[in-house]
């Protein structure tokens, strides 16, 4: 691979990509802590689920867009930030963040599997390839248990992923207001 050159800021592209998942992965956070507090009896709740859900899905597509841009496009190189443990961090929230955008989608689809998902009011064709119970070694109705066990783990990596847009937040904002610390 031919050696990138070296650049002042992210292109306009990566830009634009950064906040239209921002903006989507903040709505899902939001809707995603939302919606558990609201009565299974109200519409609300539903419409809400159902556009987490759809997108959820829409994410996907644009993680791999991001994901691809990244690895294919320069990079900036910060040279006010050496080698610290601000630029360090900044690099494992970066790390985290896509593994993460990886994950939770895969953790929701797998949650709302057994109860049918749709996409944008489309019902999807809800596949889990056979064997897959005997691959995880469930018993007993294993789209259920594997929706329960997913669940927690969605539930667990939203938390991990508001964590880190907070300190996301936290090093961009140091960095726009010219502290010596690398944005996160």
């Amino acid at each position: 691979m031919p050696k990138m050159p070296i650049m002042s800021g992210y292109s306009h592209r990566l830009k634009i990509l950064h906040w239209v998942m921002a903006v989507l992965l903040l709505g899902m956070l939001i809707t995603g802590f939302l919606t558990p507090q609201l009565s299974d009896m109200s519409t609300i709740k539903w419409v809400i689920r159902d556009a987490h859900e759809s997108f959820g899905l829409l994410l996907i597509p644009l993680v791999f867009l991001r994901v691809w841009h990244r690895l294919t496009s320069s990079i900036p190189h910060w040279k006010n930030y050496p080698n610290t443990f601000a630029s360090a961090t900044s690099r494992f929230v970066h790390a985290l963040f896509y593994l993460l955008m990886f994950a939770l989608p895969i953790s929701g689809y797998l949650t709302s599997h057994p109860y049918g998902i749709r996409f944008f009011g489309i019902y999807l064709v809800n596949y889990l390839p056979d064997g897959t119970s005997e691959i995880l070694f469930m018993t007993g109705d294993a789209d259920f248990e594997l929706a329960g066990i997913a669940s927690g783990y969605h539930k667990a990596l939203a938390v991990l992923f508001g964590v880190l847009v907070v300190i996301h937040m936290i090093g961009a904002f140091k960095s726009a207001t010219g502290s010596k610390v690398a944005s996160v």
